[in-house]
């Protein structure tokens, strides 16, 4: 294995490639431009030969083959043309669905209507021109099944052989040709074993292996500075790694692992947390960026210290999520995939992460847990949300985020899920933000205060973003939280002309709400937690399933939506401060009258005032790498 690891140093030497830095105290990124030079010379050798294999393989051509893989990758006996498949057996139906995406189940023939579809699904575009709909029946230990795979892949194949292609923007987008590489892969793997080899069908798949190859490789379609950059390169190596047959094997390693230590080095804030402003997608790219390294441990390539110290720290962060948050869909968060975690009852939990705008704060007594969250850092799965929190209490949802309805930017859903009204924060007007990437990091936490007390922890923050200030308006949102269950939200408006204040409440579905003289109360009939509003607020509305403007809308999984009950305050003027006290008991006990905990609370409030606020410094998102093509 020592040998290895001296051919992983030789080829820094040649690449000329080091290791970049980490990002500064401030969390400003700036990449190393030497992987960037050896990414753009890698896309001057390859990019041209990826067009070579593309026009190859459409004059049935297998010349390259022999070229760059060993023979003993090779068994069919032909070494210069490519064959169409016949393949024998019953037919096979074949069916394209991707759960969570697709609207139905679609039947497919052939030829398959590559360009045109025929309908609006949006899953069309990436899922299904990755090909990993073929999945099951590759895996299939029934040979007609596979067979019908191959019919499939040899048509998207022969349907493809010029760049670019004008009728199908998606079909070399970077996510579904790198996910298509692997589905490519398992077919050449499959057609190997005994009862479901093809006659023809490997050089075709050796032809169209390359041409993905030197496509990925490429900076093309590489998205630099966002989880496809990384799915590309995690790809990139799952399939290198599994062809030894390929002759630039371990230079091509070395590329994709230089280019995606890169994407991880800007892709998580230095306190650890993913930038693509959700929970979900940090436990995604912190599994990617395992797998990453796991692979990087197999092939015995170097991994750095700060990757490892990034990794340590983005591990512990997804603890958290995991036992906070099985139950929030915040951001673009479709549904959990854990099981409700049993709490340690013993000890409240507090986590302020200052540098990257997340808050999470559990106690002990009815295992209530806040979440609140300001961080803008691109448009990358990006909502309209910043200063929003939600609410849960033993494991029921109070206070909700809408979730996640699709990825359709012709949905009026997508649309109103995406805007500052589907989130409970303070907006003016009907205005919604306009965020700007020159506002990259203005979006955050500018001062907080944690007392603990008895093993108990008392808390306040402030938060703030600055999509209001083209209106010139600027806000700020502080928020206090008491181990007796009592939370306040003051928000501070600050404006030059007179606006409408409304403070939004989305609340979980078949909540019943009920107005008293100074209270507004909320109950559920599934479960005993209950809330009890009093604010300064000079009036309040409640919107259910409303259309025109869209509100009171809950997103329980992808493409559907059910009505959910909004409660609206609202307060008039320039310079203004909505408070709103929420006290949270079980309806077996009655709600406690004011006592000790509004001292502590007001205490509270004058300690977060006498801290100095943190100045938010703009962390610009990094050029993107461009070919540099003579």
């Amino acid at each position: 294995m020592q040998g290895k690891k001296y051919i992983w140093i030789l080829l820094f030497l040649a690449g000329k490639a080091v290791f970049g830095a980490s990002p500064d105290s401030a969390g400003i990124f700036i990449p190393d431009k030497n992987v960037e030079r050896l990414a753009q010379e890698y896309d001057r050798t390859y990019f041209p030969l990826f067009i070579k294999t593309l026009n190859d393989i459409g004059k049935n051509k297998n010349l390259l083959v022999g070229q760059y893989f060993q023979p003993g990758e090779m068994s069919d006996p032909s070494p210069d043309t490519i064959y169409q498949i016949t393949a024998p057996g019953s037919p096979v139906e074949v069916v394209y669905y991707k759960k969570g995406f697709s609207d139905k189940a679609y039947v497919i023939s052939l030829p398959v209507p590559w360009s045109a579809p025929g309908n609006k699904d949006p899953s069309w575009n990436l899922w299904f021109q990755s090909l990993t709909w073929l999945d099951g029946y590759l895996d299939s230990n029934n040979p007609d099944s596979v067979f019908a795979a191959y019919k499939v892949i040899d048509d998207w194949i022969l349907h493809h052989t010029q760049y670019p292609d004008r009728d199908e923007k998606y079909a070399f987008a970077d996510h579904p040709s790198a996910l298509r590489m692997w589905v490519l892969l398992k077919a050449f793997h499959k057609n190997k074993q005994p009862g479901f080899h093809q006659a023809g069908l490997e050089n075709l798949l050796l032809m169209s292996l390359l041409s993905h190859i030197f496509y990925i490789v490429s900076l093309e379609k590489y998205t630099s500075w966002h989880n496809h950059g990384a799915i590309s390169d995690q790809y990139l190596i799952k399939t290198l790694k599994d062809l030894p047959g390929f002759t630039l094997q371990q230079q091509f390693l070395n590329l994709a692992f230089q280019r995606i230590f890169e994407q991880f080095r800007y892709a998580f804030t230095t306190e650890g947390i993913h930038k693509e402003h959700s929970p979900c997608y940090h436990l995604f790219v912190n599994r990617l960026m395992d797998d990453i390294l796991e692979m990087g441990s197999e092939l015995k390539y170097p991994i750095p210290k700060d990757i490892k110290k990034l990794q340590s720290m983005a591990d512990r962060y997804s603890i958290i999520v995991k036992n906070l948050t099985w139950f929030a869909k915040i951001g673009d968060c479709q549904s959990t995939e854990y099981d409700p975690y049993v709490y340690d009852k013993s000890n409240d939990f507090l986590r302020i992460y200052p540098r990257s705008g997340w808050v999470y704060a559990r106690h002990q007594n009815s295992l209530i847990t806040l979440i609140a969250q300001s961080d803008f850092y691109s448009f990358g799965h990006y909502q309209q949300d910043e200063t929003s929190f939600v609410l849960n209490a033993g494991g029921h949802d109070l206070i909700i985020d809408p979730g996640l309805y699709s990825y359709d930017r012709n949905s009026k859903f997508e649309n109103y899920m995406r805007s500052p009204f589907a989130h409970n924060l303070l907006v003016a007007d009907s205005l919604e933000f306009d965020p700007d990437l020159e506002q990259t990091g203005l979006s955050g936490i500018t001062r907080y205060y944690i007392r603990n007390k008895r093993k108990q922890h008392y808390g306040a923050f402030e938060m703030t973003h600055p999509h209001y200030e083209k209106e010139n308006i600027r806000i700020w949102r502080q928020m206090i939280f008491t181990p007796e269950n009592l939370y306040i939200i003051k928000d501070i408006a600050i404006a030059m002309d007179t606006h409408m204040f409304s403070q939004l409440f989305h609340l979980a579905p078949n909540a019943v709400i009920t107005k008293s003289d100074s209270t507004i109360q909320v109950t559920w009939p599934d479960h005993p937690y209950c809330l009890e509003f009093t604010s300064n607020a000079d009036e309040f509305e409640i919107a259910e399933g409303q259309e025109n403007p869209l509100q009171g809308w809950y997103f329980p999984e992808f493409n559907m939506a059910w009505p959910s009950k909004v409660l609206i305050l609202k307060k008039k003027g320039k310079g203004i401060i909505v408070q709103t006290k929420i006290r949270i008991y079980s309806a077996e006990k009655l709600a406690r009258k004011p006592g000790k905990e509004e001292k502590d609370a007001d205490l509270l409030f004058r300690k977060l005032e006498s801290l100095e606020r943190n100045q938010l410094i703009h962390c610009p998102i990094p050029e993107k790498w461009r070919p540099a093509r003579k």
